[in-house]
């Protein structure tokens, strides 16, 4: 009879720690679903907003709207590198410096014509690019209008073309030493074992630290 109980008992116990468990997997697959459909609303709020900015006009959207974002992210950064470079200011900014052996501060009808060429690359090479892909996608009938594809198509997509960007970018760039975006088919060829054996290679990573890489790492002296 005690052993009946017992077995019984058990019995409860195990069922219940199956539910309780079942309870807490639902309860943390609900949350996981919530923050992996979420980025799907911002996404789709941010597009909304930004298709209303150009009048909800495809072809201004997908041209002058690419021309637009690029610009904006590439400059704000770009302009405050180039203050430091023209100035030296803020001092405490310098010792990140990377090119050691380029004059500094650096001249200025230098940045002038790096200036030049930028926007005019930024401008109408990107407007001619952007045109003629405008209208590639029509021909190919791409999904116009304020739905945007789901995160997790997104997420989908771009880890397919961050590959296909790799092979399309060291296989066309096979004419130098370590010519990889991400590096992965450097490792496979073995086309950066010059790489690996520099003092370079050493600060290669992503650093959370205030103290700067080469000092981290300094250069080896000669005859080291």
């Amino acid at each position: 009879m005690n052993f009946c109980w017992s077995t019984f008992l058990s019995f409860l116990l195990t069922m219940n720690s199956s539910i309780e468990n079942e309870l807490i997997i639902s309860k943390y697959a609900r949350h996981l679903e919530r923050a992996w459909v979420a980025p799907s609303y911002f996404f789709q709020n941010l597009w909304i907003t930004i298709y209303e900015w150009f009048g909800r006009d495809d072809y201004t959207t997908v041209v002058w709207g690419t021309i637009t974002i690029a610009n904006l992210c590439y400059w704000i950064p770009g302009l405050c590198f180039t203050f430091i470079d023209l100035t030296g200011r803020p001092a405490f900014i310098l010792k990140y410096r990377i090119q050691e052996n380029s004059p500094y501060p650096v001249p200025f009808n230098r940045v002038i014509k790096a200036f030049a060429l930028v926007v005019f690359n930024q401008t109408v090479v990107l407007f001619v690019i952007m045109f003629c892909f405008y209208h590639v996608m029509v021909w190919r009938g791409f999904e116009k209008g304020e739905t945007l594809p789901t995160f997790q198509r997104l997420m989908l997509e771009l880890g397919f073309f961050i590959i296909i960007e790799e092979i399309l970018f060291y296989y066309s760039h096979r004419f130098t030493e370590n010519y990889g975006a991400m590096g992965f088919l450097d490792d496979l060829h073995g086309t950066n074992k010059n790489f690996r054996n520099s003092e370079i290679y050493k600060r290669h990573f992503w650093s959370l630290s205030l103290a700067p890489l080469k000092q981290l790492y300094p250069d080896k002296q000669k005859g080291e």
